[in-house]
């Protein structure tokens, strides 16, 4: 039974769990030796706050699911020990994440 998505409520959580994204692809992307500066992300607050609530709702999802997916890709890289393809895979993917999650709001 899957449970259902978070609802941000204010641009200011839903930019908030946008920087936390960022934040783990950041550590990830060390975990696969990708040299990432920690991007300051987005001014997303406004958008989101301005967003029809079906866009809202949309963005709410992606980010909970990508968390989730993110919480499990670093269990596993943790379970797996030193694994750089596989942290390399999922920093790429927490990418494309980060983008579908911005462009949302564009």
């Amino acid at each position: 039974m899957s449970r259902p998505p978070i609802h941000f409520g204010s641009g200011a959580d839903a930019e908030h769990q946008l920087s936390r994204i960022a934040q783990v692809r950041t550590m990830v992307g060390g975990l696969a030796g990708a040299r990432d500066a920690p991007a300051a992300p987005p001014n997303i607050a406004p958008r989101y706050d301005a967003a029809p609530p079906v866009v809202q709702r949309r963005f709410d999802a992606l980010a909970d699911e990508t968390a989730a997916w993110a919480a499990t890709g670093i269990r596993a890289l943790v379970a797996a020990g030193q694994a750089p393809a596989a942290a390399a895979a999922l920093h790429v993917e927490l990418r494309r994440a980060e983008a579908r999650l911005t462009a949302l709001l564009a």
